[in-house]
């Protein structure tokens, strides 16, 4: 505990990263007499000496092969699988060493839901086994594109039926190849998990990580750091997250418990890679500000007016639970996460139930939070995520970002009037409907009936001289629907049938 010593001798020279004999640092040391002082002068030390290596190991890697030595032995090697070698599944490089294993699915697992909140273009880089696409394949993406190096295992999955799925872009080869042929801002989500790569491939992906994803993206990798020495991977951690930052992304890293995968699951493995029951998830967002979102303002008015207007409570309960250090945050992490975890029981559920969708994107909030998040960032990460919600959950979410900068508000009694969200449900129906074929449509018929009618209000409306409420209602719908779940771009608007113009 003496932080005086500990750093006389860090300026002296001495190693941070000395072991003693039962492979134990200082840092190790530090963590187990709860000496935190201690520890945060031993990782700030740590991260400044990684990063200064880091920099000079990369320039010394200028006029070396792109690839390296490891990376090509493997890219060059074989592949196997080792079903009657061990316990669980497993994929095998050249040497016995694994590429992946059956005990990492409930990680992709919780990568998979986390890359998949928004629906939107997702990147994987590393097929492996197959099981992080697997489980991205289940939350139905706009796209979704895999990036596999090794030439065996792209065969694998095309064999698979990879290459023939709906709405997925198979690749084979290196990453640093791949990427150049998307355009900017091409991907929501990132996951990597390429195999025989190390430090130095890892800081050049992040460096292309702003050209390939849009503002609020999703970034994600299998965090495979230092797995013998917790204090090392919490070193390395931070090194990453302050790498990322200066490519202006905000990094938290989610504790995941785990079942410990058995020892003769590592039998026939050359190497045993994870030592842990603890995972940590990195969860990174982009918040690179474009002029649209940084100056979005969502209207509460309507729907989403009422419902804040009834439920004050727990939208400042919400406010309060994601909370901010530079907003004054009315309570510490442990109240924030119980109170997280009592809304997300108790409010959030009834609030989905009526059709809005602001729990995926409140959660996030929170985890931006808890990494640091400035109320700007908060702000913004809230306008990014409004743009991909419908009018009224937007407006509620926004409502909530700009409470937190007050630290939001404690009530009670949690009580909850539920209002029913209308651009949901006008959404969610014309979502269902499919359209009509072309072969459904009898065209002549269309034809001799629009023929004889005469150019009339009353021949427009079928026979009835004025608009009546629930047709006023449907284009009403119409329109919510379309500026809701489309945008309505202000250029030219095609009304195809216009009728009497009641839509237009």
């Amino acid at each position: 505990g003496h932080a005086s010593v500990v750093q006389e001798l860090l300026h002296a020279g001495a190693p941070w990263n000395a072991l003693d004999r039962q492979g134990r640092c200082a840092g190790n040391h530090a963590l187990e007499r709860e000496q935190q002082h201690v520890v945060d002068i031993l990782v700030g030390h740590a991260v400044r000496c990684e990063l200064l290596l880091g920099a000079s190991g990369r320039r010394a890697r200028v006029n070396e092969p792109s690839a390296s030595a490891e990376s090509t032995e493997y890219l060059l090697g074989d592949v196997s699988d080792a079903c009657e070698r061990t316990e669980g599944d497993a994929l095998l490089d050249a040497s016995g060493d694994a590429v992946m294993m059956e005990w990492e699915t409930p990680l992709m697992e919780a990568h998979a839901e986390m890359l998949c909140a928004t629906k939107g273009d997702v990147l994987n880089i590393g097929f492996g086994m197959g099981i992080v696409d697997g489980f991205i394949a289940t939350h139905n993406v706009r796209s979704h594109t895999i990036v596999e190096a090794h030439p065996q295992v792209y065969r694998r999955a095309l064999e698979a039926g990879w290459g023939k799925k709906a709405n997925v872009r198979l690749i084979c080869g290196r990453w640093q190849e791949a990427l150049p042929q998307f355009e900017h801002g091409s991907f929501d989500a990132i996951f990597y998990d390429a195999y025989a790569e190390d430090d130095a491939d890892m800081h050049e992906l992040h460096t292309q990580l702003p050209v390939l994803l849009r503002p609020g993206g999703v970034y994600s990798f299998f965090n495979g750091f230092c797995p013998r020495n917790v204090f090392f991977q919490g070193v390395a951690c931070q090194v990453v997250k302050l790498e990322l930052e200066a490519q202006g992304f905000l990094t938290h890293f989610r504790t995941l418990e785990l079942e410990e995968p058995p020892d003769a699951e590592w039998d026939g493995i050359a190497r045993r890679y994870f030592h842990s029951r603890t995972y940590y998830l990195p969860h990174s967002i982009y918040l690179a500000a474009s002029d649209a979102h940084s100056a979005a303002v969502v209207p509460l008015e309507g729907a989403a007016e009422q419902l804040v207007a009834l439920n004050r409570g727990c939208v400042s309960l919400l406010a309060a639970a994601v909370g901010c250090e530079e907003g004054g945050a009315l309570l510490d992490a442990a109240g924030r996460q119980q109170l997280r975890d009592v809304l997300l029981e108790q409010v959030l559920p009834h609030l989905h139930e009526a059709g809005w969708v602001i729990a995926p994107s409140w959660r996030e909030l929170c985890i931006a939070a808890d990494a640091g998040a400035r109320e700007a960032q908060i702000t913004l990460l809230a306008n990014l995520r409004a743009s991909k919600l419908d009018a009224n959950s937007a407006a509620v979410l926004a409502h909530i970002a700009g409470s937190v900068s007050t630290g939001g508000a404690l009530v009670a009694e949690i009580q909850v009037a539920v209002v029913p969200n209308p651009l949901h449900a006008a959404a969610a129906t014309m979502a269902s409907e499919a359209p009509a074929t072309h072969e459904s449509v009898d065209y002549e018929q269309s034809r001799v009936y629009w023929e004889q009618a005469s150019p009339t209000r009353s021949a427009m409306l079928g026979g009835i001289e004025q608009v009546h409420p629930a047709d006023v209602d449907g284009s009403l719908e119409l329109i919510d629907y379309l500026r809701s779940c489309h945008g309505l771009a202000q250029g030219v608007a095609l009304d195809c049938g216009a009728g009497i113009g009641r839509v237009s």
